[in-house]
């Protein structure tokens, strides 16, 4: 069965509310997908995985991926997002400089045994260089100073990292330190690490491009970027590696290659190169097992939806932003389908481009990509005798709209 066969096979789908609400877009797709792997192609050997393609906002792979467990320095993902939030929102800037105090020096620099930037005691240091030394070498020192210096303690540091990533959608999460280190009540899932990473990404471009320096140098001592997979896997730009007893190897990585970039979380690994490993087959399987297919250009309609009470009686229903793409799996395409929801009936007058329904596409019944649905014209309010054909209709028959898919997929 060929990608628009597959969706075809929809044909004649509706809904009269949303599972949630029209509004959802890029990063809530992947929230709100079921906790079951969809694609029987690809096992990972991580207890815990969640893989996710940016560009296209699709689901990949998932395994076990709201379970809980420790996020170990996989937590510096959210250190970083709170630290970049606050430049962006212009709270302080990079020449901002926070001191290294005590705690800072003694639990998470040289004394500590633990990777640290090395920063002086007592010394005061840029948040440019404090940044770097998080995202570069995962200093706990760089964690902890930065904590301190923002919120005036790491706990309430904490609270904000938790609040952060709840306004992400990573709604499976709390944090109680800056460094990961684990502590009861300190919890995360490969999903949430998966969404905060995206969100990041996102949000912050231009910051995130720190994660992708070889190398930091901080009192006299040179370090080069500590990301296991860097340099390792071609494309590799961030961002944290954790280890706990408890939670073994995990990792959050990111890999971008021509334009189009995938980010992932795992953790459970027994062993270091198990990790990388895993990582490696995990962007592996996200390069080369899926294919792009274009199933409706710009401005085309995908599908037909009924009006009510309008001039004309159908609408047509275009992805929100360009050409319509799916990524698809090279094999078991035939287990893809595909469906469009609305809140029926759509009452006029409907603008151009006003946002009216979504195409859902499941395997096996998970969702693994979601499109806002735009309307692709406008339509305005009919005559009396329009309107009142229509009440009729829905008094009498109660109102089951049909849709139609444009042309055959």
């Amino acid at each position: 069965m060929t990608p628009r066969e597959a969706m075809r096979a929809c044909e004649g789908c509706a809904s009269h509310s949303f599972t949630y609400a029209l509004s959802v877009l890029g990063v809530l797709a992947l929230v709100c997908t079921p906790q079951i792997a969809w694609s029987q192609a690809f096992e990972s050997r991580a207890p815990y995985a969640f893989l996710y393609d940016v560009n296209s906002r699709t689901v990949l792979y998932t395994q076990r991926a709201n379970e809980r467990f420790e996020p170990a320095s996989m937590a510096k993902t959210l250190t970083t997002a709170v630290v970049f939030d606050g430049i962006a929102q212009g709270t302080f800037d990079l020449e901002t400089t926070f001191p290294i105090s005590e705690d800072a020096w003694r639990r998470g620099g040289g004394p500590s045994g633990r990777a640290a930037m090395f920063a002086e005691l007592g010394s005061s240091v840029a948040i440019a260089d404090l940044l770097r030394g998080l995202t570069i070498i995962s200093g706990n020192d760089a964690a902890i100073a930065l904590a301190e210096g923002i919120a005036g303690s790491e706990e309430a540091f904490a609270e904000q990292m938790s609040e952060l990533a709840m306004s992400y959608g990573a709604t499976n999460s709390a944090f109680t330190n800056s460094t990961g280190q684990p502590e009861r009540g300190m919890y995360t899932t490969a999903r949430d690490l998966v969404v905060a990473t995206t969100a990041l990404i996102d949000s912050h471009p231009n910051l995130y491009a720190m994660f992708a320096e070889d190398q930091f140098s901080w009192n006299n001592i040179t370090q080069r970027n500590r990301n296991p997979i860097f340099n390792q896997i071609a494309g590799a730009d961030g961002l944290f590696a954790g280890f706990s007893d408890e939670a073994q190897y995990g990792l959050v990585g990111s890999v971008i290659r021509d334009g189009r970039r995938v980010v992932f979380a795992l953790s459970g690994v027994d062993t270091p190169e198990g990790r990388v490993d895993e990582a490696r087959r995990l962007v592996r399987y996200a390069f080369e097992d899926f294919r792009t297919v274009r199933v409706a250009e710009p401005g085309e309609p995908i599908a037909f939806a009924r009006t009510y009470g309008g001039a004309q009686r159908q609408v047509g229903l275009m992805a929100e932003q360009g050409a319509l793409e799916l990524l698809l799996p090279r094999e078991g395409v035939d287990r893809v389908r595909a469906r469009v929801v609305y809140e029926s009936p759509i009452p006029t007058p409907i603008a151009e481009g006003q946002q009216l329904g979504r195409l859902l596409v499941e395997r096996d019944g998970t969702i693994i990509q979601e499109t806002p649905l735009v309307a692709a014209s406008q339509v305005e309010t009919g005559s009396m005798v329009q309107r009142a054909r229509d009440g009729f209709l829905e008094l009498v028959l109660g109102w089951i709209p049909p849709i139609s898919f444009a042309g055959s997929f």
